[in-house]
């Protein structure tokens, strides 16, 4: 299971956006047996999800995995069959009235216990799951601790402002310090760095947003994309486009939060969907979210047509499809419409690195 915890240490920079809808898009566009963990207090993502019953609820809350009786509550949840048509689970936030601060920082050995039923309670959702994803406060207390202590992959959400861009060295400071030696964190792969948030196309923020791709790209997850062209013999060739994954201010984006509904449901939303697929696939390779593939014998035929068609793009093509979700703009991909429409639903039964194999 990978753990991705989305933090930092500033409010309304888009991390209960970013946890909402990038596990809807997981759970429902790929079959991922998602989890979104509720840290904060507030609650918004557990709200968010309540809205139209979007996920499944544990009968307990995020608070409980905290505590010395994890255990009986994680078993309770095993009891439970996750739902094969939206794999998404939710740990919600604390009711009003629990302080999840008053039970976990009355001191030392308290925080070191707690981070211990946490580790604990997520080896034992291993089986469970292949994704969670925990939306964490904004304050840099026991909460973000537990979640950056026991992550596989850490992100910080970040606005393209002067206050914000200056904290960065205290985000990984931070980062650094729960993470450095952590029995989980993926060393090599596990910061998927800065994702630049409700951007505005204003002078400044466009200044600020090229100032980071010129000097601290690293920092930042590429998006790639195939571009096909065919030539005058009908034979194809596949160059790769590169630009930096980021998530745009867009009314559509606040509604659908405040609706309860997948951006890709709103109306209105084919430009803003088509901007955000593309940042939440890059984000899912990144992740290497990784499950037993079993993809079904049409969905193999439609695979082997394709490596027929194009043995030299075959791969580049099937993972544009499943980025895009469209196969209008490619060339043809296998020898029938309903053999293309499997080689896209394909994407529930394997994982992304089934290209790379």
């Amino acid at each position: 299971m990978k753990i991705l915890a989305i933090t930092n240490e500033k409010g309304g920079v888009g991390k209960t956006f970013l946890a909402t809808q990038l596990a809807l898009y997981c759970a429902k566009q790929f079959s991922i047996k998602t989890a979104v963990i509720d840290l904060d207090s507030q609650g918004n993502a557990t709200h968010m999800l309540h809205k139209n019953k979007l996920a499944y609820d544990a009968p307990f809350c995020s608070l409980e995995l905290l505590k010395p009786d994890f255990e009986r509550c994680v078993n309770l949840l095993k009891s439970q069959p996750m739902e094969a048509e939206c794999p998404l689970l939710l740990i919600p936030a604390p009711e009003q009235g629990q302080d999840l601060i008053n039970h976990t920082e009355q001191n030392e050995a308290d925080l070191v216990k707690s981070i211990s039923y946490f580790s604990q309670a997520m080896d034992e959702l291993d089986d469970l799951l292949d994704l969670a994803i925990i939306d964490t406060n904004p304050n840099p207390d026991m909460r973000s601790t537990c979640a950056l202590f026991n992550c596989t992959h850490s992100i910080f959400p970040i606005q393209l402002l002067y206050e914000s861009l200056t904290g960065v060295q205290s985000l990984y400071d931070r980062l650094n310090k729960f993470t450095s030696g952590a029995p989980r964190f993926d060393q090599e792969h596990g910061d998927l760095g800065l994702l630049p948030s409700m951007v505005e196309s204003t002078p400044y923020q466009i200044k600020a947003g090229l100032e980071l791709a010129e000097k601290q790209a690293d920092l930042l997850t590429p998006i790639r994309e195939a571009v096909v062209t065919t030539g005058p013999d009908n034979t194809i060739s596949v160059t790769e486009k590169e630009c930096f994954a980021a998530i745009k201010r867009r009314t559509v984006f606040a509604e659908a939060q405040g609706e309860g509904h997948p951006v890709w449901e709103m109306p209105n939303s084919d430009r803003g969907w088509y901007e955000l697929k593309r940042t939440f696939f890059a984000l899912l390779e990144r992740l290497d979210v990784t499950f037993e593939p079993h993809p079904t014998p049409e969905q193999e035929q439609a695979f082997a047509e394709c490596k027929e068609l194009h043995p030299q793009h075959y791969r580049a093509l099937v993972r544009q499809l499943w980025l895009s979700n469209n196969f209008k703009d490619l060339p043809k991909l296998t020898k029938s419409h309903e053999h293309t429409l499997a080689l896209l639903n394909m994407r529930h039964n394997v994982p992304l690195s089934y290209l790379n194999d």
